[in-house]
């Protein structure tokens, strides 16, 4: 026999999903739905109410710190409480070196640094001194791949990964875990429109090669999901 705290054990916990309307970020709310736990989404998860969720829809620029305090502020004020943040944020811009510019450069930096920041700082403020709260931020690493054209971007992760380690020693004090997750190359719609230009060549190379040479990064020797990635 099953209770109902075992068979829905984040019953009555209150999530916050950015980036929920594609990719992981979808991925990650309709992972939680099942799990009782009421989804407060930055974008659209049809979905969810289908699997007996509550959800509410706000739409948020994530590189605005204005607009991610009202994103939480919304949200504590429709569910009175915040047990979970997923953060999702990120852009790619390819292009040879002589070909990038500056304003390139502060753009892939505002969606993958800042905006990181920005929800990191809500959730240290909202997420309640009860039990154990969660803050998790997600992120494509391209960082050791010996790509040229998503420079900005794997040299921007180096310090994302930096960002994971500050995490833990600011939230643990308030009893708030924080994780940092670089899950590699995983087929969303965003993989299908850039996953050829991370590969020289690559715009030569059937879909079933490109997976071969992305999944010679993984351990698995295939590339991600994002149901299998909701689900760490």
């Amino acid at each position: 026999m099953y209770s109902a705290a075992r068979l829905k054990p984040l019953g009555g916990k209150v999530s916050q999903v950015t980036g929920s309307s594609r990719g992981i970020g979808a991925a990650i709310t309709l992972h939680l739905a099942p799990w009782a736990a009421t989804s407060a989404a930055e974008g659209v998860a049809a979905k969810a109410p289908d699997l007996g969720v509550n959800t509410i829809t706000i739409q948020a620029n994530v590189i605005e710190a204005k607009e991610v305090a009202n994103l939480f502020k919304r949200a504590k004020a429709e569910f009175g409480n915040l047990d979970i943040v997923m953060s999702n944020s990120g852009m790619e811009r390819f292009g040879h070196l002589s070909e990038v510019s500056g304003d390139n450069i502060d753009r892939v930096r505002s969606v993958t640094v800042k905006a990181q920041y920005f929800v990191a700082r809500q959730s240290e403020n909202l997420l309640e001194n009860i039990g154990q709260r969660r803050h998790l931020s997600w992120e494509f690493t391209g960082l050791f791949d010996g790509y040229s054209e998503p420079g900005i971007v794997c040299s921007l992760q180096g310090r994302f990964h930096g960002y994971g380690e500050m995490l833990y020693m600011d939230f643990e004090k308030r009893n708030i875990t924080a994780n940092y997750i670089a899950p590699g190359g995983v087929k969303t719609d965003m993989y299908a429109e850039a996953a050829s230009k991370h590969i020289p060549g690559g715009d030569r190379l059937t879909e079933a090669k490109i997976d071969g040479r992305v999944g010679r990064m993984s351990p698995f020797g295939r590339p991600g999901s994002p149901s299998g990635i909701a689900g760490l």
